[in-house]
């Protein structure tokens, strides 16, 4: 095998160098800091590849994906709608994972919002945002690009009274699984969005993901992937009252 590979696979650069014993080391993009890290659990795309979501390129398409990857996360601050409570935003600074919430009538003159939401749990806050390589999953600084054929999610439901387990794996690595207080749904019945999809922030991403609707839509960058506040969005979320 000639060595050095490159690959995309999903959004991630990921490539196989030689090493001085005469092997193959693998090193996959760093989401969190842009550079590359130790990643054999890649090893098998790259030997046998098989894998729908994975892309052979030459060295130079390779460096120029990992140079926009690393633009495109250095300049924006990202500013997502709460799923649940009006007038809440966070804005998300999308090269640190910085982040603050802050009211809807305080966003920056100019400052649209993004395709995407946030939820806050205890101190810490979830939620996805639109990429040029697709949707991006966050969980407080930690910050995850989804692709469509590595990416699962599911909801078990009543875990205990009250409660659901949300669990998220990306390229066979967890990147999501804590219990949440499931949100009351179904009071009243000529509400078309008093669902559980629209109530509940994380089995409508669940939903997103396994029906592809999250990739189709949450693939854009700069502008583009800004909220026409005049348009309504695709999917509405069930916006409530603060509580």
């Amino acid at each position: 095998m000639e060595l050095p590979l490159y690959c995309i696979i999903g959004a991630r650069p990921v490539k196989g160098v030689a090493t001085a014993d005469g092997g193959m080391d693998v090193l996959a993009y760093d989401w969190t800091t842009g550079e590359f890290v130790r990643a054999m659990a890649y090893l098998t795309t790259l030997v046998h590849p098989t894998d729908e979501d994975a892309e052979f390129v030459d060295s130079v398409a390779f460096e120029t994906c990992v140079a926009n990857l690393r633009a495109s996360t250095a300049t924006h601050t990202v500013y997502l709608r709460h799923h649940d409570l009006v007038g809440r935003l966070l804005a998300y600074e999308s090269a640190t994972g910085e982040f603050r919430e802050l009211l809807k009538v305080d966003r920056p003159v100019g400052e649209k919002l993004w395709r995407g939401f946030y939820l806050t749990l205890s101190a810490h806050v979830v939620g996805i945002y639109s990429t040029a390589r697709g949707p991006v999953y966050f969980q407080d600084a930690v910050r995850t690009p989804l692709s469509r054929a590595r990416t699962r999610a599911t909801v078990l439901r009543g875990v205990s009274p009250g409660v659901n387990r949300f669990d998220l794996e990306v390229a066979g690595e967890t990147v999501a699984r804590f219990d949440y207080t499931a949100p009351e749904f179904g009071q009243n019945p000529f509400d078309p969005y008093d669902d559980e999809e629209m109530a509940d922030f994380f089995v409508w991403l669940t939903a997103g993901i396994s029906n592809g609707s999250l990739f189709d839509f949450y693939v854009a960058d700069g502008d583009d992937a800004r909220w026409d506040e005049a348009a309504p969005s695709p999917s509405p979320p069930n916006l409530r009252s603060q509580r």
